[in-house]
């Protein structure tokens, strides 16, 4: 075959390739202020079983310029290294595959760049940089590669014998139909470079799939390829968004990164779980599983005690279908290339889903966690709120920070919620858990100037009683009669709150209220039980009671019990002395005397015992056995012990009228 020469500007469709080439562009991490630089690497091609020499230009280079690929095979070497460029020798195995081969080189101090070589059996032709007008167009011959840097101020002219296009101007649809040509399913017109379709099939039988381009154009260069896959799988991807990052600087210890990724779900909606595909990286995910129907995750990715200050790694991750390990698949970057390059027509696979990670020097983290109040948690509730406010070490330093629920405590959960400086936690146990720890720790995120770190906080925890109840008696259990009691409320905390308790059944023989409410302001509220006179002698009583309340907002109830005084025998008969009361002025008094017996035994003195009242205070009351005059009148002072009652009759005069002092 014979091939006319003439002079041509390079097309678009011979520009996939310059254009591939430029895309390249030099990635840096921001860091803290360093003169260590790499500016550029030359060549950008390579050949299967041969060495390149892989020219470094930068400043400071010294012998912690390192290399790293996604392909583990390459092998390479420093031949030399000076302040200003250094060359290393890159040998390709013979069976290397075609294509674009990831390269990221690092140094000490944390520069990450990225090199891509584009490996091909054919010459290579370098842009000599005298070709930007058509009578000095470059010759390359029909089975060569070019490699070359665009100049922004003028085109690049090379005289070539033939082009081939690259990539498919396709827009294909697909629509599914019954045999019957009812429709079923069918693509929908999007900016994605693909289009896709899911379909549930309504019944057994055959069914017809019509494909054509959008534009109903033809010919050759409008090819396709259609995959049919079967429901119930998924594809995980990095997020395709500009700021997802794919190079990271890890420092030893607490260094550690995060990753966004996209979850595409095709009838699967199971959780999954991630793993690094390098299980000797010195590297572990914090939170390897993506939970059920997520369509998006955050994955935090740290150092363990394997890393060392010179790692560099390329890594990638699997994902796997949890309740079914036989789905899965790698977690791809084809979305995000096509974001960041969008001139690439089709994005390689050769370094899908990569991750560049490489070790950095130590630094002081720039943010520190506190509480703004000493942290409390209640016993009988099991969510508790934290408040806490990140304190900031660099002034700097003004990014957010991620409070991670990961690394807690079997059986503790954590929802956190962020108000501008303000860090609301929700820290909650699940029921199975009884213990009280003293401290949980807190695991929390951040990034400044590319060094990302995870901090963990022992935080200390003082566990309260938001409310405990105690009951009390002032008169003792006699049969037949009444006691009065005190039902006491004891709170701990910052938030009290009504109490309302209950006593679902009182021990045979006795009986009292059913509820008792104490007000959120109140500490104490009166009872009074009713003893049957049949009531056993011998037996041991208690009360048990359900208080409830609320505590930030939640409900939550205890139960306490109370053990009762032992039963008394009432007396049969009932003495007072005296049994009338004269108070003739405003400084009588008259102490009451009260026993009582019965058949079978002697009689015995029950004044402490016994339930002293006045039947008209404003004339006159009992305190502590003791009568005294308020005012002239008559009223009666009633005397109880068990089911005995005594009537008293009191007069009071001459309140108006002072005694003379002798």
């Amino acid at each position: 075959m014979n091939y006319s020469c003439e002079l041509i500007r390079i097309d678009l469709r011979t520009r996939f390739l310059a254009g591939w080439l430029a895309s390249l562009a030099l990635l840096f991490m921001p860091i803290q202020v360093t003169a260590q630089t790499i500016t550029s690497v030359q060549p950008r091609t390579a050949k299967p079983g041969q060495t390149t020499q892989l020219v470094v230009v930068g400043t400071d280079l010294n012998d912690s310029l390192k290399l790293a690929s996604n392909d583990k095979s390459v092998d390479w070497k420093v031949d030399k290294i000076e302040p200003t460029q250094a060359t290393q020798a890159v040998t390709l195995p013979s069976d290397s595959r075609m294509g674009p081969l990831s390269l990221w080189l690092t140094t000490a101090t944390g520069v990450i760049k990225s090199h891509t070589l584009f490996v091909d059996d054919l010459d290579a032709v370098i842009d000599n940089g005298n070709n930007h007008a058509k009578e000095t167009a470059q010759s390359v011959s029909t089975r060569s590669t070019i490699e070359g840097i665009c100049d922004a101020s003028a085109s690049d002219f090379y005289r070539i014998h033939a082009a081939r296009s690259l990539g498919s101007p396709t827009l294909l649809q697909m629509q599914l139909f019954t045999a019957a040509g009812a429709k079923v399913a069918g693509t929908t017109v999007t900016d994605t470079d693909e289009w896709s379709f899911d379909a549930t099939f309504p019944e057994n039988g055959d069914y017809r799939l019509e494909v054509t381009d959008l534009l109903k154009r033809g010919g050759d260069e409008l090819t396709y390829y259609i995959e049919c896959a079967p429901a119930g799988t998924f594809t995980v991807a990095l997020k395709a968004v500009a700021a997802t990052r794919e190079e990271f600087m890890i420092e030893p210890g607490n260094g550690a990164c995060a990753i966004d990724l996209r979850i595409s779900r095709f009838g699967f909606d199971g959780e999954i779980d991630l793993a690094i595909l390098d299980s000797k990286s010195g590297l572990q995910i914090l939170n390897p599983r993506i939970p059920a129907k997520a369509a998006e995750a955050k994955i935090y990715v740290r150092a363990d005690t394997a890393w060392k200050p010179d790692s560099l790694k390329v890594v990638q991750f699997s994902a796997v279908a949890v309740d079914n390990p036989e789905t899965r698949c790698v977690v791809d970057s084809v979305a995000i290339r096509r974001v960041k390059e969008p001139h690439v027509i089709a994005p390689t696979t050769l370094f899908d889903g990569s991750i560049v990670l490489a070790a950095t020097t130590k630094t002081e983290s720039p943010f520190s966690m506190e509480p703004i109040a000493p942290v409390q948690f209640a016993r009988p509730i099991r969510s508790h709120s934290v408040a806490l406010t990140p304190k900031r070490m660099q002034a700097e330093f003004k990014a957010g920070v991620d409070v991670l629920s990961y690394g807690l405590v079997s059986g503790w959960s954590l929802n956190a919620k962020v108000d501008k400086e303000s860090y609301a936690l929700t820290r909650s146990r699940c029921e199975q858990v009884t213990d009280e720890p003293k401290e949980i720790p807190l695991m929390v995120f951040g990034d400044w100037n590319g060094h990302g770190r995870i901090e963990t906080y022992n935080m200390p925890i003082q566990w309260i009683d938001p409310l405990r109840v105690e009951m009390t008696f002032s008169e003792p259990f006699v049969r037949g009669g009444r006691v009065r009691g005190t039902v006491k409320v004891l709170r701990q905390g910052s938030d009290p709150q009504p109490v309302s308790a209950s006593i679902a059944s009182y021990p045979v023989g006795i009986s009292g209220p059913a509820t008792i409410a104490i007000a959120a302001d109140q500490a104490s509220a009166d009872i009074e039980l009713q003893i049957a006179a049949d009531a056993t002698l011998d037996a041991s009583r208690e009360i048990s009671m359900n208080a409830s309340s609320k505590y930030t907002g939640q409900d939550y109830t205890v139960t306490s019990s109370h053990a009762l005084p032992v039963m008394l025998e009432s007396p049969s008969k009932l003495n007072v002395y005296p049994n009338e009361i004269v108070l003739s002025d405003s400084r009588s008094r008259q102490q009451l005397a009260v026993s009582g017996g019965n058949d079978s035994a002697l009689p015995r003195d029950w004044t402490r015992q016994a339930r002293m009242s006045s039947a008209n205070p404003q004339i006159a009351e009992v305190r502590n056995g003791v009568v005294y005059p308020i005012a002239d009148g008559k009223t009666e002072v009633i005397v109880e012990v068990g089911g005995n009652r005594q009537v008293i009759p009191v007069q009071v005069a001459n309140m108006a009228t002072s005694r003379k002092v002798d």
